[in-house]
């Protein structure tokens, strides 16, 4: 049997954790009245019973005596002095023990509610230090065990005082809410919640691996930066390759370009270059999967078109691509465009018959030249396989005077070449402007290798070759690249690509008779460069040099690397044009010579009228009014410079193009005194159609 030293005992324990808690929670007196009246209760007991004295033996009391006594006690004990309310217990000895057990059982309840409340306060404090933690990423498991203790603590009986568990467990739930949610729109909610920080940090853990559309995942990242400083790095990470992904998906370039621009806000580590060619790069991947040689070749050009579409403004300024970068997009689709419009079949004149020797050539016979028949040599593309045919000679003088003696063609013809440019730049020239009856002809000016105006070197015997100077047969020389074009589009032909020169020079069909820089050369260069001009002449002489290669533009000497001509050869600058030349001549020396950039299984820009005069390239079909306009920008791009002249090195490539150099005091409109062409034509045999299907799958991505 329990005696009053049980309850004293538990009063000691009870008064020292009231005395601690009330401590620790001001002003909560009030609030925490069950416990005031349960220990002045036991102190009660205590001042009743002496500390040996055991309780009465006879403790069985009915229950519905115990209510009454219960109820007795509790309902009167606040009203009633306490030794009197004891003593009535007392009194009656026979109810003592009901009344002390139920009393005891109300103790117990109140100690543990009380126990409760503690340990829900001890559960707020420590999920406060979690709810503001910056450990990232939240564990689950941890948020998890959390949210359990605090719905097992719950909830806060009435009385009481409030531990705020309700809301730390609704805080937590937003945190558990985040971790687990897959709508972005209700990430947004949560990261504009902005605290606490473990919420904010929930949400960079579910993004952006939940995610909406671009506009709102830029708007819930601008939120996370606002309220977490910094964003992890693993966020910004993933948010690059979600970037990525959408580059990559994207088909629209407005749509593109839309997420280039929110990109720009986001402080991505993937640099937008590589987003842009990201887009790039898979519509070339989609265009090669849909230009297939199973899908017929309207739907390949339909595939092309849609791809061209796509990434047309791609090379546009606003698009973050490096000058290399957007160079490779236009070339791409420049091959793609021209493969899309291939030329017309061409249409040989009667002047061209095919050889009946078995060789498989063709000759052409002018007519305005019978005597001098022109050679074309069939010829296998070394890169794409297809055949094609080249004349095996450079384009004469007298044959471009021929052509040009039609005065319609005079005409058009001024307007794609300078007549006036031998004269000007001061070099040889084989030909020159005939001032009374309008055209050109042959230059049999006696002083015709170095401007006959001039007047800084009185011996201009040493520029005088041996023989009688030009003839017809003498080599075409500072002609442009457009007029070239024209030339041969007169006859049904065109010129090479690149491709199609290096083949033919490859093949076993080129002699070996090279024509560059030899002794009479190496003699007439030492002596320009010891010349001293008198300064009125000066600026003539420096052109001279510069036209010759002998000196830069700045003036400074440039170093020659020997010879490749027998020292006792007569031809100081250029020979003659064989007729109906068996093998390729003069690939290595000479002139140079006009060639075309174009891509294998590719057409080359071209032209395609003179009334009015109109060249097609990758910007599709336009008319052009002279060899300047701004609409050839595209097409000169195109135009190179192949094979050696009369004034190459033993070490220069013959085979290794040359693009247009930039328009300067030395050059004008692309016409040079060592640069000539020679004709080429399509084979009739082999349709001009492009295989499309090649054209595609050979395209590579632009590297990032």
């Amino acid at each position: 049997m329990a005696n009053a030293r049980t309850y004293n005992f538990k009063h000691r324990q009870i008064t020292q954790g009231y005395s601690a808690f009330a401590s620790s929670q001001p002003n909560s007196e009030d609030a925490l009245r069950p416990l005031t009246v349960e220990i002045n209760a036991l102190k009660q007991l205590d001042a009743a019973w002496p500390d040996d004295s055991p309780l009465p033996p006879d403790t069985r009391i009915t229950d519905a005596e115990s209510k009454a006594i219960t109820d007795a006690y509790f309902f009167n004990l606040l009203d009633q002095p306490g030794p009197a309310a004891i003593q009535a217990i007392v009194k009656n000895p026979a109810s003592a023990a009901a009344a002390i057990h139920d009393f005891t059982d109300n103790v117990n309840k109140l100690r543990k509610t009380a126990a409760n409340i503690a340990e829900q306060f001890q559960a707020v404090a420590e999920s406060a230090d979690l709810l503001n933690s910056t450990v990232f990423p939240p564990s689950q498991p941890l948020w998890e065990a959390l949210k359990k203790r605090l719905t097992d603590l719950g909830p806060t009986p009435a009385g009481w005082p409030d531990s705020h568990l309700s809301d730390t467990l609704n805080q937590v739930n937003s945190v558990l809410a985040a971790i687990h949610t897959t709508d972005a729109h209700e990430l947004q909610k949560f990261a504009e919640a902005g605290t606490p920080p473990a919420l904010t940090l929930a949400v960079c853990a579910r993004f952006p691996t939940v995610h909406g559309d671009a506009d709102l995942d830029v708007s819930i990242f601008q939120t996370l930066k606002k309220n977490v400083s910094p964003v992890p790095p693993v966020v910004i990470s993933q948010l690059g390759d979600l970037w990525a992904s959408r580059m990559q998906s994207v088909v629209d370039p407005a749509g593109a370009a839309h997420l280039l621009d929110l990109a720009g806000g986001l402080g991505l580590t993937k640099p937008h270059r590589e987003l842009a060619l990201d887009y790039y790069n898979a519509r070339l991947a989609d265009l090669k999967s849909r230009a297939g040689a199973q899908q017929s070749v309207d739907q390949q050009k339909q595939a092309i078109q849609a791809f061209l579409d796509q990434t047309a403004p791609v090379a546009d300024a606003p698009w973050p691509l490096a000058q290399d970068d957007k160079q490779a997009v236009r070339r791409i689709a420049a091959e793609l465009a021209l493969g899309l419009h291939p030329p017309p079949p061409v249409k040989l004149s009667s002047e061209f018959q095919p050889t009946t020797d078995g060789s498989n050539d063709y000759i052409y016979v002018p007519g305005f030249d019978p005597g001098h028949p022109m050679r074309f040599k069939r010829v296998h593309n070394k890169t794409t396989g297809s055949t094609f045919y080249l004349c095996t000679t450079e384009v004469s003088v007298g044959w471009f005077i021929g052509m040009f003696s039609d005065p319609h063609r005079e005409v058009t013809l001024r307007h794609l070449l300078d007549f006036t440019v031998p004269g000007k730049m001061c070099g040889p020239s084989g030909w020159r402007t005939n001032f009374f009856r309008g055209g050109i002809e042959v230059n049999h000016d006696r002083s015709w290798l170095a401007f006959a105006n001039h007047n800084w070197d009185s011996d201009d015997s040493r520029y005088i070759p041996s023989g009688d100077g030009p003839t017809g047969l003498t080599p075409m020389q500072y002609v442009s690249p457009l007029a070239s074009m024209y030339a041969a589009w007169l006859v049904g032909c065109r010129l090479p690509t690149v491709d199609e020169w290096q083949s033919a020079y490859e093949s076993d069909a080129r002699d070996s008779d090279d024509n560059c820089s030899g002794g009479n050369w190496q003699k007439l260069r030492a002596y320009i460069n010891g010349l001293s001009p008198p300064d009125i002449s000066a600026i003539t002489c420096h052109r001279f040099r510069t036209e010759l290669g002998i000196e830069t533009e700045d003036g400074q000497p440039l170093l020659f690397d020997g010879s490749l001509r027998p020292d006792n050869g007569d031809n100081l600058w250029f020979r003659e044009v064989p007729p109906n030349a068996a093998g390729f001549h003069d690939m290595r020396g000479n002139v140079a010579e006009w060639v075309l950039a174009a891509a294998p299984d590719q057409p080359a820009p071209r032209f395609e009228d003179d009334r009015p005069l109109t060249v097609a390239d990758e910007t599709g079909s336009h008319p052009v009014a002279k060899q300047d306009d701004p609409a050839l920008s595209t097409l000169y791009t195109h135009c190179m410079r192949i094979g050696l002249s009369t004034i190459s090195g033993k070490n220069d490539d013959p085979e290794k193009p040359a693009p247009l150099p930039q328009e300067s005091k030395v050059n004008h409109h692309h016409q040079f005194f060592d640069v000539g062409f020679r004709l080429a034509m399509n084979d009739p045999s082999t349709p001009t159609v492009p295989n499309l299907v090649t054209l595609v799958q050979r395209l590579q991505p632009v590297a990032p």
